[in-house]
């Protein structure tokens, strides 16, 4: 999924300090994860991520700012009356697996003859919004400092058949998906983002367990 919006800041006639308002105002996407469901299948295992906190949890780098920074990404700042930046927004969700089961160098109990890969299922889902926020504003009030220009829901889902006793290249079938992409809306929409410092890949939480062999 990418977009890569054009903004421009537009102030108000009577400003007497276009470039020090301007700097004060950036532009990015905040993201929120709505839905998870991670799991991989060996002939005799399962192995599942969830997550350590209830669901929508914030998306995104926590290393990409100075806290608080919500953004998904880098937030740009304007630079004088009338700028333009582009608020770039790119997210390609995976899921990764090793061909044999993980279990065959756990202590005990060591997995049957059979370890191989069988499946894996991936899906997940998004709100994102695209915001200018008030850099001043944020420090006593986060929430109340965005500015919200347009919002969107999307999703991904990839349930993937392994058979490795084909060449590499060839064993995951399919290897990718298009993302289902909602309907661009104007303003904040119905949801709210979540604004919590937890970053969503910070809290995921992953169970490995015996299964009926497949």
């Amino acid at each position: 999924m990418v977009t890569d919006p054009k903004v421009q800041i537009n102030l108000d006639a009577s400003c007497p300090r276009k470039a020090d308002c301007a700097s004060n105002h950036r532009v990015g996407w905040l993201q929120t994860v709505i839905s998870v469901d991670r799991r991989v299948r060996y002939t005799h295992t399962l192995i599942q991520t969830t997550k350590s906190k209830p669901l929508p949890l914030r998306d995104g780098d926590p290393y990409a700012g100075p806290s608080p920074h919500p953004f998904y990404d880098a937030a740009p700042d304007f630079t004088g009356d009338k700028d333009t930046q582009t608020a770039h927004h790119f997210d390609s969700p995976g899921l990764s697996a090793a061909w044999t089961d993980p279990r065959r160098d756990a202590p005990a109990p060591p997995p049957p003859v059979n370890q191989q890969l069988r499946n894996m299922y991936f899906q997940i889902g998004f709100h994102a919004w695209l915001v200018v926020q008030n850099k001043e504003w944020r420090e006593h009030d986060l929430p109340g400092s965005f500015a919200y220009q347009k919002h969107f829901d999307w999703s991904t889902h990839l349930d993937v058949s392994v058979d490795t006793t084909k060449d590499v290249e060839s064993r995951c079938t399919p290897q990718s998906v298009a993302p289902t992409i909602g309907p661009l809306g104007d303003g904040k929409g119905p949801n709210g983002p979540s604004l919590a410092e937890e970053c969503s890949n910070d809290l995921n939480k992953t169970t490995v367990s015996p299964a009926p062999g497949i």
